[in-house]
């Protein structure tokens, strides 16, 4: 028998689309999720099976039979929070100043490089570990042509702790200078990171299989979809450690979830804990009326029209369907 919270809940599936691959872990190019309605609330459940989530049927089925999941949770925690905005009539942007965030790139390419330098981007985020030879290469050509930038590389965990230490004895001291950090260069061992971070000079990032309480990472990768950026403040505060905070490579509304959270984050802790962010992932993917909402290229986040996370007139138009 379905809960009143279940019978009030609805879901509207879609599918983003991307011109490639969109990190080392996998080579697809369509990513299912889906938008939710609780009670006039909306969020976003957008599973990434690469990175351990249950498939989309099996959260969905998990949410009918009344399991919890920390996806199915923080949809719930951003519907909450979208309702009530909404039942107030006011937008979760209104005097919320969102933190810049860095360009994110999946293509080791000049044009991509020059392309978000045009559009104002300080910090490049790439996604490593397809070729590591050939992107240290690139990295040390890239931080001559351009050294006002700085770059953070996302390993998503791929190599190993020699190839690690092999990678950074193959950089430059200018290029080492100008890295804002390694995310997930290797699988998270307290030793080896501690290893890394004095023999490399280089900052180091966890996301993968992220608690708090690790002290070896210098910054913590938080994304809003998956937990509360707060539960991670004690630690990072004793342990001396930064925040960034990014999407899940989602839709548009988890984007706005995020950068929410970000703000949030921003004016009750300040840039001296929350970092540069990555808030700006809709462009990996093929425009839809909801990524339009979000505008172009640029550091700085363009929030939607309207109420609570805003896209009224969008989600009117979706035909949703009962989750039963």
């Amino acid at each position: 028998m379905a809960s009143n919270a279940q019978e009030e809940t609805f879901v509207w599936r879609y599918t983003l689309r991307s011109a490639g691959a969109l990190n080392a872990r996998t080579g697809r190019k369509e990513f299912e999720g889906a938008l939710i309605r609780v009670r006039d609330g909306f969020g976003c459940l957008h599973p990434w099976p690469e990175l351990g989530d249950p498939p989309l049927e099996d959260l969905l089925e998990m949410w009918k039979e009344g399991g919890g999941h920390r996806l199915i949770r923080r949809a719930l925690a951003c519907a909450a929070l979208d309702r009530h905005a909404r039942e107030e009539g006011y937008s979760l942007f209104t005097g919320l100043a969102v933190p810049d965030s860095h360009a994110t790139i999946v293509e080791w390419t000049h044009e991509a490089i020059e392309r978000a330098v045009v559009h104002g981007f300080e910090t490049i985020k790439l996604k490593g570990g397809r070729a590591v030879v050939r992107e240290v290469e690139l990295l040390d050509e890239w931080v001559r042509l351009w050294p006002a930038l700085r770059w953070r590389i996302d390993f998503n965990g791929m190599l190993s702790f020699a190839e690690v230490k092999a990678l950074l004895g193959c950089l430059t001291d200018t290029a080492l200078e100008r890295i804002d950090f390694l995310e997930d260069p290797c699988p998270f061992d307290a030793r080896e990171w501690t290893a890394l971070r004095e023999v490399g000079r280089v900052s180091l990032a966890m996301d993968e299989g992220m608690s708090a309480g690790h002290r070896e990472p210098d910054v913590l990768v938080v994304k809003p979809a998956l937990m509360d950026p707060r539960d991670l403040l004690a630690g990072a505060v004793e342990n001396a450690q930064s925040l960034v905070v990014t999407s899940y490579m989602d839709h548009p509304v988890g984007q706005c979830f995020a950068a929410i959270e970000a703000g949030r984050l921003m004016e009750t802790e300040g840039s001296a804990l929350v970092g540069r962010c990555g808030l700006l992932t809709h462009e990996l993917f093929e425009e839809t009326e909801f990524s339009e909402r979000l505008g172009g290229m640029g550091p700085g986040f363009s929030s939607p029209a309207g109420t609570g996370l805003g896209f009224d007139d969008l989600f009117k138009k979706l035909p949703w369907s009962r989750l039963s």
